[in-house]
């Protein structure tokens, strides 16, 4: 042999050859030794080229800490990343913590308990594979790292559902890194792998795989690990992303699934069971404890380099035998009667073996013995054996996937939702259902204008699971029902659908009462007062209401049956507030379930006197009722009752002067409609006690409030409070109509000269409308406006002791986009359907 040339095996080359990487020189020197000791050859000069790299690389300056901001960990309830995302929650509260998890068999949300209450946490129940889900995460909750835990990891399920790991592992791994790449805001994308890409150790070899070894995986699960690590690879080359990957020897610890091999072992032995070791129990594994890991992973998370990947293991091997016989000590148990040796795997890797070297450059060790880890893992599931509730499959031999979702979940999830609650602080924050309903959208559009902060809820009310998650997501302090089913386009509908109204009517409110009351969050529930019908003791004309503790005497249509039903039986719930809604009116027309938008196209009416709710006056006080706390049944109307004549007459008197209608009795309307309507009159004494300030029908009809906006941001909202409703005049001008604008005296607007104040107001045929007033301030009007525009002012109707003035104009050129566009025919709020 040759002075200059030693010997050495091809996989000890390439440990050699990995001092490129950043080995340090006393490893360095470490290495060469051991290559003199082998017998194939390597040039010394190439050696000591390593050696070399190595000292430049130990001497140079080491970056800053990374810091992220927002960190989305995926696989969260899972065994190891709950373990992370727990750590990572509790020791930097400055960073936002985001868990998703679609909440497999092997998952719950009892491990994510420790980060519950935080106000830096938040649990995401999704799929990864979901690409939109994933794309609107990353922007929503403006993700700037990822922790890639989610996968598929139990071999044995590998070996006989290979198409699931596929989906889940690569496409689902896919999946994130395309969102990465065109949300262009990932500063880390850290992947978990395993050590099982490398393939088979040999037994011979005391030199572990380093990171730089080819990937040789022997079975379906850790051959789309190894898949799932090309696409990081290739996305990291091709597209810049900033990839980190790990491989890790095998964990242990509190909350695993049991179908992994010690918590497996543990329950056997508490239940007094043999244990199934597959094939002779000699095959070798490294076992590291669950806190050493999440240590690691926070070590990487802050320190490793972009583009690395790290190795997370541990020297310290044991045969599955040896840790079945160490258990079999910890319960004073005979080896030899319990242990089994069962069929083999298909196949079975005899040994997975690692480099540690370079993670522990960054600074982490090992730190808990195998004794302590083992026996604070037995503790933990001696105090806790009923965790993951019926685990019967997974205690097999060869166990499989199973597809049961655990009933604890929900039982987290409820926790989980208190939690959030706890963190929200003092101020208000409304989840509202029924965004696409009237009532609903209404309730929005409020909230904004009065800066409640609000989210609409995406669940369906039937669905337990997706109501729990909304409320995770959004952590309110209030519930707003507005959902439910009236009928399309009245309640006849739910007469051919039944089973559809009960689902939603009955099942659906239920069920969201019942999660707010075991997450103590009060529902705001609008109901109807559609379930009484005039009696002897409530005669019609007789101004004798019906009180809230009155039973329900109407059940003519199946609608107002399923809303007595569920009415009742929330009555048992402390945290419901329920508002009998009756006959909604609104200052805008054009909704077509506005009461009177519908009387006005029907060819006949019934006349009867009704209590009916003006929405634009009772939905604040909803709000209102909300923020006092307010519980248990409230009729929810204006205090009188109105009949349908009256209110076509204001229709035809301020609206349509041509407007005509014919009345007919309740046996001719019984021959053109499907179920009977409620006919009654609701006492109004509770919430006028409450709120002695509320209308009544007639007058919040006449004065209903219109509003049309703050044109100055310098005005506040409760500046604004004070309004007025006023008679106001509505006419063309030349063919063109004036958009009418009334404006309190107090303020101050510029106003053109050049009237006719004549011309404007006397103009015979002049039509009266009811106009909302909001406080307008600094319109500019100036010498181009004056080319376009016609002003006057004028005084008008006194109302409560302030003279008001009105500003006309029919050119809006210079007025807000809302008022560029007439509407067909004047409405009653003095607006265009555009305003």
């Amino acid at each position: 042999m040759e002075a200059h040339m030693v010997e050495f095996k091809p996989k000890e080359y390439a440990n050699v050859v990995t001092l490129r990487s950043g080995k340090d020189l006393p490893e360095a020197h470490k290495r060469i030794k051991k290559v003199e000791r082998t017998k194939t050859t390597l040039k010394i000069h190439e050696v000591k080229n390593c050696i070399e790299i190595a000292a430049k690389r130990r001497m140079s300056p080491q970056p800053a800490p990374y810091v992220p901001k927002n960190v989305l960990i995926t696989g969260a309830a899972g065994f190891i990343p709950s373990h992370v995302t727990n750590r990572l929650t509790k020791l930097y509260p400055d960073y936002r913590i985001v868990a998703l998890d679609k909440l497999d068999y092997c998952s719950s949300l009892k491990n994510l308990e420790p980060s519950y209450s935080s106000p830096n946490f938040k649990f995401v129940k999704a799929d990864i594979t979901s690409a939109d889900l994933i794309n609107h995460l990353l922007v929503e909750e403006k993700i700037d790292t990822i922790m890639h835990f989610a996968a598929q990891t139990h071999v044995d399920n590998s070996f006989g559902n290979s198409f699931e790991f596929t989906i889940n592992n690569i496409y689902g791994t896919h999946v994130l890194l395309e969102a990465c790449k065109l949300a262009k805001s990932i500063k880390r994308f850290i992947h978990v792998s395993t050590d099982e890409v490398y393939g088979e150790t040999d037994l011979e070899t005391d030199i572990g795989n380093p990171e730089a070894s080819q990937l040789l995986p022997t079975n379906p699960y850790s051959a789309t690990k190894a898949g799932a690590e090309m696409l990081v690879m290739a996305y990291h080359r091709s597209y810049g992303l900033p990839t980190i990957t790990t491989r890790g020897n095998n964990v242990y610890g509190p909350n695993q699934y049991p179908e992994k091999l010690i918590p497996k072992f543990i329950i056997l032995a508490m239940k007094g069971e043999r244990f199934p070791i597959h094939g002779d129990g000699s095959n070798v594994r490294s076992y590291l404890y669950s806190d050493d890991v999440a240590e690691a992973f926070d070590v990487i998370l802050h320190k490793g380099v972009i583009g690395h990947v790290y190795n997370i293991g541990t020297k310290k091997e044991r045969r599955v035998l040896d840790v079945a016989e160490d258990i079999c000590k910890l319960f004073g148990l005979n080896t030899q009667e319990v242990i089994e040796l069962v069929q083999d795997r298909p196949f079975n890797d005899q040994r997975y073996f690692l480099d540690d070297q370079k993670l522990k450059k960054l600074g982490w060790q090992e730190r808990t013995p195998w004794e302590e880890g083992l026996k604070k893992t037995l503790d933990w599931y001696t105090k806790n054996p009923d965790w993951w509730g019926d685990i019967t499959g997974a205690l097999h031999p060869h166990p499989r996937i199973s597809n049961i979702m655990h009933s604890h979940n929900e039982g987290c999830l409820l926790q989980l939702i208190k939690g959030s609650k706890k963190g929200c602080g003092s101020d208000f924050k409304f989840l509202i259902y029924g965004r696409t309903g009237w009532i609903g959208g209404l309730l929005g559009k409020m909230c904004e204008e009065r800066g409640i902060a609000y989210e609409y809820g995406s669940g369906r009310l039937q669905d337990r699971n997706s109501l729990m998650h909304d409320m995770i997501r959004v952590k309110p302090t209030h519930v707003f029902n507005a959902a439910g089913v009236t009928g399309r386009p009245n309640v006849d509908w739910c007469e051919s659908h039944k089973v559809e109204t009960i689902r939603t009517n009955v099942a659906g409110t239920l069920t969201l009462a019942d999660i707010c009351r075991e997450a103590d969050i009060l529902v705001m529930n609008f109901a109807t007062g559609c379930i009484f019908e005039y009696d002897e003791r409530h005669p019609l004309g007789s101004g004798i209401g019906f009180k809230e503790d009155d039973r329900p005497n109407f059940t003519g249509s199946f609608y107002s049956k399923t809303k007595a039903t569920v009415e009742e039986l929330l009555n048992e719930y402390d945290n419901v507030c329920t508002l009998r809604v009756r006959m909604p009116i609104s200052s805008d027309l054009s909704n077509p379930r506005n009461f009177i938008t519908k009387i006005t196209r029907y060819e006949k009416v019934v006349n009867i006197p009704n209590s009916m709710t003006v929405l634009d006056e009772l939905l604040p006080i909803s709000l209102e009722m909300a923020k006092r706390n307010c519980r248990g049944i409230w009729n929810f109307t204006n205090p009188g009752v109105v009949s349908h004549n009256e209110i076509l007459e204001m229709y035809r008197d301020f609206i349509d002067p041509k407007f005509k209608w014919q009345n007919f009795d309740l046996q001719e309307q019984a021959k053109v409609i499907v179920a009977p309507r409620s006919n009654n009159e609701l006492d109004m004494t509770k919430l006028k006690k409450e709120f002695p300030e509320l209308l009544s029908i007639k007058d919040s009809i006449i004065k209903c409030r219109v509003y049309v906006g703050n044109l100055d941001p310098r005005v506040s909202e409760r500046e604004l409070e004070d309004e007025f409703r006023i008679f106001g005049s509505y006419k063309k001008a030349d063919g063109k109509k004036l958009v009418i604008l009334l404006v309190s005296a107090e303020q101050r607007v510029e106003v053109l000269e050049d009237v006719e104040v004549g011309a404007l107001l006397d103009t015979e045929g002049a039509q009266v409308m009811v106009v909302g007033v909001r406080v307008l301030v600094g319109v500019p009007l100036g010498a181009e406006a004056r080319h376009h525009a016609v002003a006057a002012i004028a005084g008008l109707h006194i109302v409560a002791g302030m003279k008001l003035h009105m500003l006309m104009v029919y050119a809006p050129a210079y007025l807000p986009k809302w008022t560029q566009r007439a509407s067909q025919k004047p409405k009653l709020n003095g607006r265009d359907d555009s305003l």
